[in-house]
């Protein structure tokens, strides 16, 4: 045996189906927390409701990607160490939560308008977007070699 064992002191499950919302639900020999509405596992929130699990995850993302950007906003960095810092530090950070919620428009928007707005430091773009979105063999910079 490997010795795990679950830790219920920590362990939060949300209640599905009939059950959901319900208060003083026990489980004998476990003290589990029963949390109404909305459970955090792997750093993805999970809720009864799809649109607040879409919100909270969204909103809390945006957030750290508008911290990211604000921290590289004032360094001299040419174009492709913009689009290094958007690679590496920002993409990473939403394809995770993304992956596993629906998509959500407004955010992707969002998102959009961040990425850009760093790209070209607030001002209006430089190149246009299909064209920089493009493989670098047709003149782009944004998509994967």
């Amino acid at each position: 045996m490997s010795g795990l064992k679950l830790n219920d002191k920590k362990t939060e499950a949300p209640w599905i189906g009939a059950n959901s919302g319900k208060d003083g639900i026990s489980t004998p020999g476990r003290n589990f927390k029963w949390p109404k509405y909305k459970v955090k596992a792997l750093g993805v929130w999970f809720s009864i409701d799809p649109e607040a699990t879409a919100t909270l995850n969204y909103n809390e993302k945006l957030d750290k990607v508008r911290n990211i950007l604000s921290c590289w906003k004032y360094r001299r960095l040419t174009l492709i160490g913009k689009i290094t810092v958007l690679k590496s530090l920002v993409a990473s950070q939403l394809l995770y939560v993304l992956s596993p919620l629906l998509p959500n428009v407004k955010a992707i928007k969002e998102v959009n308008k961040l990425f850009y707005s760093f790209l070209w430091n607030g001002k209006g773009d430089k190149i246009k977007r299909d064209t920089i979105t493009n493989d670098y063999s047709n003149g782009g910079l944004l998509a994967s070699p």
